[in-house]
């Protein structure tokens, strides 16, 4: 009956199409994820201390005092371009070729205080994190629409699809992906 856990989300986002030409379309979005986590473990009671560790010298006290209390809160930011360009429209059974490419930032952080007690002793210690990491992103694919196909043998409605992605961490560096 002492344990609270409360957890409370929000994520918002939007996202805005242009459609600049008949072969271009260009997207922007943002996003946030916001969790608040609190945990409280309240007192189980009266805790005997003895400051020297000696018993029977009469410095021992009884205190009631929380086990723990936590409180995080991650929170991520997260905004995003891309455009796509239809190069060949794929129309009329011929090949179709997009091109989509862009880029994303990315900011979390982290934020937590924790109180726990100092045990065999008064009082309690604190620690505390706050912390923050930054990813920027360059991506492209490429999209080819085969044309369905009459003949035998032949790929009916295929895609083949290419794409890079890098990403730039914060801390941990940067990496390529296929």
């Amino acid at each position: 009956d002492n344990i609270d856990r409360r957890r409370q989300s929000i994520s918002p986002g939007a996202t805005l199409t242009w459609d600049a030409h008949d072969w271009l379309t260009v997207r922007a979005s943002v996003s946030a994820l916001n969790v608040e986590s609190h945990f409280d473990n309240g007192p189980d009671g009266p805790t005997r201390i003895d400051p020297d560790f000696t018993p029977g010298t009469g410095d021992e006290f009884s205190v009631v005092r929380d086990e723990l209390l936590s409180r995080n809160t991650a929170t991520d930011l997260r905004g995003r371009l891309e455009a796509t360009a239809e190069i060949l429209s794929g129309r009329n059974d011929a090949v179709g070729l997009s091109l989509t490419t862009g880029g994303e930032h990315l900011d979390q952080r982290a934020l937590s205080t924790t109180i726990s007690p100092n045990f065999n002793a008064a009082g309690s210690s604190t620690t505390r994190l706050d912390d923050t990491t930054r990813t920027d992103s360059l991506f492209a694919q490429a999209e080819l629409q085969l044309p369905d196909g009459d003949a035998p043998h032949t790929i009916g409605h295929g895609v083949v699809t290419a794409g890079y992605r890098t990403d730039d961490h914060s801390v941990f560096g940067r990496e390529g992906s296929p």
